[in-house]
């Protein structure tokens, strides 16, 4: 098995009848690509997690205690100067082989990344729960949450 950077889901989003769900597209090596933020709504699990993801990566940034999902994804969309934001939810531990370096391509603007996470009770790897590339403008215009 791959490291968990080797593939990822794709979902196109041109309206919500109609998704595109893509899955294999690699991703290009470079530094942290875009502002990466860490969300939680005091969950006892959280402040472990979040020393884990700061120690990764040192500009992350936390946003606590909004309710509703799709509120805390547009503050966190409000907050960062990129056109994308990584998206960390409060139970996900960021494997070490995981880095927050994909370049989104142009005719990708649209589109919601959804990387793989893997439940460490049955080593199932699925999209629910992944580390999230999400589009900022989407976030803001139709207060989406993912």
């Amino acid at each position: 098995m791959g490291s968990f950077n080797e593939f990822h889901l794709i979902i196109k989003i041109k309206n919500s009848r109609n998704a595109k769900f893509l899955i294999g597209t690699r991703y290009k090596k470079s530094s942290v690509s875009y502002d990466v933020f860490f969300l939680s709504y005091n969950e006892s699990y959280a402040e472990d997690n979040w020393k884990q993801l700061k120690s990764k990566v040192p500009s992350a940034n936390r946003i606590n205690g909004i309710q509703g999902i799709a509120n805390a994804h547009r503050k966190a969309a409000l907050g960062t100067a990129t056109g994308f934001l990584w998206v960390v939810d409060a139970d996900a531990v960021v494997d070490d082989s995981f880095k927050f370096t994909y370049q989104v391509s142009a005719d990708h603007f649209d589109t919601v990344h959804i990387w793989k996470s893997k439940n460490p009770v049955n080593g199932l790897e699925y999209g629910y729960g992944g580390i999230k590339l999400l589009p900022k403008h989407l976030l803001i215009e139709k207060a989406v949450g993912v």
